[in-house]
């Protein structure tokens, strides 16, 4: 487990867009993406590192959060938490890699955080559980405006609603 740094981009790239396409989430891995959350002290890489090279090393799971002021006090917001299905070791990297935040936020001084999965993610939903989150019930609406509405970006399709109000893909 380490702080993510500039140069992971590449090989994390590869595991994020796995994650977005799994659960049809937009892919949040770029250049800039890993330079942010690099500076914001709560985002990590778990990795396997052994003298074997057939082992399988590189990232195995990746967190990316960071700081948000609220009006009445800091929130750490944990944007992606995607791990190496690959691994063998899903739902121990995706605990190593909560845990990892919970303990920067509590370092800090922040001590309420916030994450927004995939309702298909039950690995990361498990893990969150397990440091002691809770689900609010709330609902997570999303507009794109300007040139990113038409690159591609919204992975569920149109915002088109059926009759019972659910979005339909298209």
């Amino acid at each position: 487990m380490r702080p993510l740094e500039p140069a992971d981009t590449d090989a994390l790239t590869v595991l994020d867009q796995a994650h977005a396409v799994e659960h049809g989430v937009r892919s949040m891995v770029s250049r800039a993406s890993v330079h942010y959350f690099s500076r914001s002290g709560h985002s990590f890489v778990a990795e396997l590192i052994t003298n074997d090279p057939s082992s399988g090393n590189g990232p195995l799971g990746l967190i990316l959060a960071h700081p948000v002021w609220a009006g009445s006090g800091a929130i750490v917001r944990i944007e992606r938490l995607a791990v190496a299905v690959s691994s063998g070791r899903v739902a121990a990297v995706a605990s190593a890699l909560t845990a990892a935040v919970v303990k920067s936020a509590y370092d800090a001084g922040v001590y309420r955080l916030l994450a927004a999965l995939p309702e298909s993610d039950a690995v990361g939903m498990d893990a969150l559980a397990a440091s002691e989150f809770y689900q609010e019930a709330s609902v997570v609406f999303e507009l794109t405006l300007g040139s990113g509405g038409l690159s591609g970006s919204n992975p569920g399709g149109s915002n088109e609603r059926s009759d019972d109000g659910s979005r339909r893909s298209t």
